[in-house]
């Protein structure tokens, strides 16, 4: 009874989950039979190498003539050279693109140096056989006599290098900054939409010439192709600056002193002034002082009533000395 119930009971199991075992079994057999699971290109790869392989065996078997094998040979392995290359070195490379790029150069550079002065003419000569200039230059007194000096120096941006290496040569190098820009995205953007506003342009012009019979068409059409002018200009403007700071980099050059005693904020601090600059502050604060009492005074008809009515206030409310003696009594 035992044995019949046992297999009673799997018949039943097989009935109940006969979809679910044959998925298994299904699974497990597709699962067997692709034991690896090779892509499509490795299997392109495995397929060309072995017909490469096959190729070459071949030819070793075949009495043919050697140049015939050699040709046959370098035509396998290029064929399973390309295909194993990625698809980033199959892309066209263009170097002459490299030569259309704008790239912005600038720099600075701090030096000390004997005597500013001295040095700031040196700079001048060097400037003038580097093709370059001084755009800017402003200085301020380190100590009495004694000046330092920044410069604002526009080079050929192919000079930009060796300018500073002879600019270093007047002193020590106390810090240097070098950087560059690329804004040729910037500039083509500009140009498509220069490009884009002159046929905008020559379309207005074109409208402008034809006859009309509607002042206010004809105003709307000047108005229109006033402010395009306007965008173009500032562009072409725009891509002017560009220009020239594609063709010149800026470097900005400062000339310091060495440090000597005596080296203050306020080189022109001496006893004198010092005590002048004391007397006028006493001055000024004592001014203020009598400014005030003047005021005060001035204003004596307005805050001396209303002292007044308020001391009499305080005596109808809490009484005189009067009134206080007597409830002492």
């Amino acid at each position: 009874m035992g044995l019949k119930n046992g297999i009673k009971s799997i018949n039943q199991f097989i009935k109940d989950y006969a979809l679910v075992l044959f998925i298994v079994i299904a699974a497990g057999i597709y699962l067997t039979s692709n034991g690896t699971n090779i892509s499509p290109r490795v299997q392109n790869l495995v397929s060309q190498g072995a017909s490469f392989s096959a190729s070459s065996n071949e030819l070793m078997s075949m009495d043919m003539d050697s140049s015939e094998s050699a040709s046959m040979m370098s035509r396998a392995k290029s064929a399973v050279s390309s295909s194993m290359r990625p698809p980033e070195a199959l892309a066209d490379f263009a170097p002459d693109a490299l030569q259309d790029r704008r790239i912005v150069k600038n720099g600075t550079l701090q030096l000390e140096v004997a005597d500013t002065e001295e040095s700031l003419a040196m700079v001048e000569a060097e400037l003038v056989t580097q093709e370059a200039y001084i755009t800017h230059q402003n200085s301020w007194e380190v100590r009495r006599g004694t000046l330092a000096y920044n410069v604002t120096i526009r080079v050929p941006a192919e000079r930009l290098e060796t300018l500073s290496e002879n600019l270093e040569k007047l002193g020590l190098k106390k810090s240097e900054n070098y950087s560059t820009s690329d804004i040729t995205a910037q500039y083509r953007d500009t140009a498509n939409r220069v490009q884009n506003l002159e046929v905008r342009r020559d379309r207005l012009r074109a409208l402008m010439e034809r006859e009309t019979e509607n002042i206010s068409d004809v105003l709307e059409i000047d108005r229109e192709l006033s402010r395009v002018q306007d965008d173009i200009d500032n562009l072409t403007n725009t891509q002017t600056r560009r220009d020239t700071d594609v063709a010149y980099s800026t470097l900005q050059l400062t000339l310091s002193p060495q440090a000597e005693i005596g080296d203050f904020n306020s080189p022109d601090w001496n006893l004198e002034n010092s005590w002048k600059t004391a007397v006028n502050d006493f001055i000024f604060d004592a001014r203020d002082v009598v400014d005030k009492l003047i005021r005060a005074f001035v204003y004596t008809p307005i805050w001396l009533p209303l002292l007044l009515i308020l001391w009499g206030v305080k005596r109808l409310i809490f009484g005189g000395p009067k009134k206080e003696k007597k409830a002492k009594k």
